[in-house]
């Protein structure tokens, strides 16, 4: 049995891969499938997406700020809503802006934010789908209490370094601007010198600037 992560943009990708790596060890029975390394090349991927649709029991949905409204989202949605019940589709909210999905087409699922406790209570259910190959339950604490903090840090990190990157980008842009402004202000000011040191005065000069 299969649990399937989905996924959009770079960020959840990124967040994806730390739950990949994550599950397996808090719930050893769990098969993760996730499409970049799960898809070999030359695969059909809606094809083999059907195969695993077909054996998998849960699909958890990584929204960051940046593909909640993505239409790949909701189509992967829609895929997995065909087969499996709602309750055992679960967005997964990874983003600080984001407080609920109200009027969202994804708010017809239960969704859960990144936190402990929330994390836990999924995680707890995707266990008991398991039935006797899961965890049994005082274990399956223990064991989260255990592994939590690792996946805290992971994602903590994958998200402040996104933050960070966009914000030297911003930064960035911000730059330019300010060349660009400092330097037409250069060239205005060295365009008024010079037609200040042929003689005209200034209603000459204002004159002069508009025809040109």
């Amino acid at each position: 049995m299969n649990v399937l992560i989905c996924w959009s943009g770079q960020l959840s990708q990124r967040i994806a891969e730390e739950l990949r790596a994550w599950l397996p060890r808090v719930i050893p029975a769990i098969e993760v499938f996730f499409s970049p390394e799960d898809i070999h090349p030359g695969k059909r991927w809606a094809e083999k997406l059907a195969a695993v649709l077909e054996e998998s029991q849960f699909g958890l949905l990584c929204l960051t700020e940046e593909n909640v409204d993505r239409p790949w989202i909701s189509f992967e949605a829609g895929a997995l809503s065909k087969h499996f019940l709602s309750a055992n589709i679960c967005p997964v909210i990874f983003s600080r802006n984001i407080l609920e999905l109200r009027d969202h087409p994804l708010a017809q699922f239960q969704s859960v934010h990144f936190h402990k406790s929330e994390i836990q209570k999924l995680t707890f259910e995707i266990n008991k789908a398991y039935g006797k190959q899961g965890r049994k339950d005082d274990e399956l604490e223990k064991v989260f209490v255990d592994l939590w903090p690792e996946l805290k840090e992971c994602v903590t990190r994958v998200l402040d370094f996104h933050e960070l990157s966009n914000r030297d980008e911003k930064i960035t842009r911000l730059n330019n601007v300010q060349d660009w402004y400092t330097y037409v202000t250069f060239r205005i000011e060295s365009a008024r010198k010079r037609i200040l040191d042929t003689g005209f005065g200034p209603r000459t000069w204002g004159v002069f600037v508009i025809v040109r």
